[in-house]
């Protein structure tokens, strides 16, 4: 893995057994975490009850997209740039909004949340509101994301 200078974009690579080198850019690494969190929504028995949402910009790559619709996760298509997917991500109890550069943040309502929860006392839900409290709400921060994803890969015994 690797960051920027200010620690705000990441991105994960590996070599494989040939030494080619693999990428999982910002659209890759934040389908998972939606995929993921979209699974413990359901799993928990409050897909229904907790909004969602995926928000990528202009420049994302169109199969992304596509794998998206194909998994029926929740995505909108905006400008290029943060100040045009964090006021769609805010409509949403859990919003993402990432870029394929690496930059990006998981946004949540956790009283929504909570609210949809109430009662449930299940794993997924405290793995739920875990990853949320993980997460940099605020601004796209990848220290924060590489701990979200690292998780995501630890708790389904993934690799990168």
């Amino acid at each position: 893995m690797s960051f920027d200078g200010d620690a705000d974009r990441q991105i994960y690579y590996y070599g494989d057994a040939e030494s080619k080198y693999h990428g999982a850019n910002g659209d890759k690494q934040f389908a998972l975490i939606m995929m993921y969190i979209r699974a413990l929504l359901g799993k928990a028995g409050i897909s229904d009850k907790v909004s969602h949402i995926l928000v990528q910009t202009a420049y994302c790559n169109s199969r992304s997209t596509a794998y998206l619709n194909q998994c029926d996760i929740n995505n909108q298509l905006v400008k290029t740039g943060v100040k045009y997917a964090h006021p769609v991500v805010v409509n949403y109890d859990i919003g993402a909004n990432t870029e394929p550069n690496g930059h990006g943040t998981v946004a949540y309502k956790m009283d929504a949340i909570e609210a949809a929860l109430a009662g449930n006392d299940s794993l997924e839900a405290q793995k739920l509101k875990a990853l949320l409290t993980v997460s940099n709400a605020v601004v796209g921060d990848a220290i924060a994301n590489l701990l979200v994803l690292e998780c995501i890969l630890y708790d389904l015994d993934y690799t990168i």
